[in-house]
């Protein structure tokens, strides 16, 4: 698996293409990446239902196995500069549902815009 989340100018990151299928076999990195600022940094706190993850990231990469369970991850992102954290960012909830042995991975904003154009024809039909 390989998730993507660029890290940019607001408050808020998404993950990066399309939904994912991640079989439990594979890696489950999540990929951090910035065209503006230097990542070099990070912490990332992150949870799943009770089960919680603060790590301190130098690779600009995260292994998030331990939250890879049928639920929401939602995760917060600090860069770090001279000890200090010098911005944040919230990433979209990370929904995962799980499907075929794996795990199918998409974020929260997507499923809202599918919710929409699935009401948008059944009101079409019955209109």
């Amino acid at each position: 698996m390989n998730i993507k989340i660029n890290l940019e100018c607001g408050k808020m990151a998404r993950i990066d293409g399309q939904d994912k299928i991640v079989l439990p076999e594979t890696s489950s990195e999540i990929t951090f990446d910035s065209r503006t600022y230097a990542i070099d940094d990070l912490i990332i706190i992150a949870k799943n239902g009770k089960k919680e993850i603060k790590k301190r990231v130098t690779d600009k990469r995260v292994d998030i196995s331990e939250l890879l369970f049928e639920g929401m991850i939602e995760m917060t992102v600090l860069l770090v500069a001279r000890s200090e954290c010098v911005k944040s960012w919230g990433v979209v909830p990370i929904i995962v549902q799980e499907a075929d042995g794996g795990y199918y991975i998409f974020d929260a904003i997507e499923d809202h815009e599918r919710r929409l154009v699935l009401l948008e024809e059944k009101t079409k039909i019955t209109m």
